[in-house]
């Protein structure tokens, strides 16, 4: 890793970081992470991610969600420390929905993709718009309606919770387009940042996860062309639920990457730091947390290897990306907590970045489906 004296790195809100952020970007030679500050300037990324060589970036591909396979993925996304906070929706875009938009090919909208080659010079950030602020889980009774009027949709609501709903060149939105709780009663579309009615709304200020931007996304007779639709009316819900399921692995390869850079973090600190003339790793009170960490990233990285191999595959995987998901969020929780209480005072500080992996897991059992959710789905596969 080297340090990063851009414009973004050496401002007053960040220099003074030690592991500046949620966002990293990694080269072939270079690592840099930024620091999540509450006027993160998107602008900035965007240029230093273009004059970096060798991006490791997965792209859309009509066979598979990225144009790298799934378990490259991962092994991008769960590396240890420095590494794993690549903030993949940014560099991603809108591969969530690629594979419905590649059915149609007709929104030009979407960025036209050399499947052999990367480039950056056309950066697309994407935004993925589901969640509102009165239903969570409960998407179904979501109140952002899209309502037809000849070629054109009419979109009215406002999405919550939404990585670059600010920022993002270009959203995948889901609105209602029959009525509450029935079946089939929603449908995705693509709607370009600077469409009349499309703006972007507040911007949370969260525990952590800071570099990446959440923000609400509002619609207030955002009129688009019948062309920006995905799929099927009604097959939103349907494609959703699809997207969540490769969604989790993302997620639960972050998590095992945060569980990873905290134990390591926390091994190197077990054998450095001396109490009663000994190193503390020297104390089974430290080793055996220690030994649970070491063997609980391990359960939760095959977790995810399964699932990733199954989705490779074509397989079914729903059970197991809500396991991978489900188990590995909840060890990044754990392994962070017990990386903090080694470090004792020293973790509760920000000179050391055991407190930063402490705080970024939380969102892991949260975002993508909470862990209660992860629950009801994989009950409900085991009991088919």
């Amino acid at each position: 890793m080297i340090a990063c004296e851009c414009e973004v790195c050496t401002s007053d809100d960040t220099k003074d970081t030690r592991l500046r952020s949620s966002i990293m970007v990694q080269s072939s030679t270079t690592t840099i992470i930024i620091d999540a500050t509450p006027d993160f300037r998107y602008q900035m990324l965007r240029e230093k991610v273009k004059r970096i060589d060798g991006l490791l970036i997965t792209h859309p591909h009509k066979d598979h969600i990225a144009g790298i396979d799934d378990t490259r993925a991962f092994q991008f996304f769960n590396r240890k420390a420095t590494d794993v906070y690549a903030n993949k929706m940014s560099l991603e875009g809108v591969k969530k929905e690629i594979p419905y938009a590649f059915q149609q090919l007709a929104y030009p909208g979407i960025p036209k993709v050399n499947l052999h080659e990367i480039t950056l010079e056309s950066f697309t950030i994407g935004a993925w718009g589901l969640t509102e602020p009165n239903t969570g889980s409960d998407a179904g009774n979501m109140k952002t309606t899209a309502t037809r009027e000849g070629d054109e949709w009419v979109l009215n609501g406002t999405k919550n919770w939404i990585t670059h709903g600010i920022s993002g060149d270009v959203a995948v939105v889901i609105a209602r387009t029959g009525e509450p709780r029935t079946s089939s009663n929603c449908t995705a579309f693509i709607v370009e940042r600077g469409t009349p009615g499309f703006t972007g709304g507040k911007k949370e200020n969260k525990l952590g996860m800071r570099a990446s931007e959440t923000a609400e996304m509002i619609f207030d007779n955002c009129r688009i062309n019948d062309s920006q639709r995905l799929g099927d009316v009604g097959d939103g819900f349907r494609q959703a639920l699809k997207v969540l399921d490769g969604g989790r692995i993302s997620i639960a390869a972050l998590s095992v990457g945060i569980a990873k850079g905290a134990f390591e973090a926390a091994v190197q600190y077990s054998k450095e730091r001396q109490q009663f003339d000994q190193p503390i790793s020297s104390f089974q009170g430290i080793s055996f947390k220690l030994a649970d960490m070491a063997t609980e990233i391990e359960a939760a990285e095959l977790l995810t290897l399964q699932a990733c191999d199954l989705k490779m595959k074509g397989e079914s995987m729903t059970k197991e990306s809500a396991m991978a998901k489900y188990f590995a969020s909840e060890v990044a929780v754990k392994v962070s907590t017990d990386a903090v209480q080694i470090f004792g005072g020293y973790g509760y500080t920000k000179d050391f970045p055991v407190e930063k992996f402490y705080r970024d897991s939380k969102l892991c059992t949260i975002g993508e489906g909470t862990s209660e959710i992860q629950k009801i789905v994989i009950a409900r596969e085991v009991l088919k």
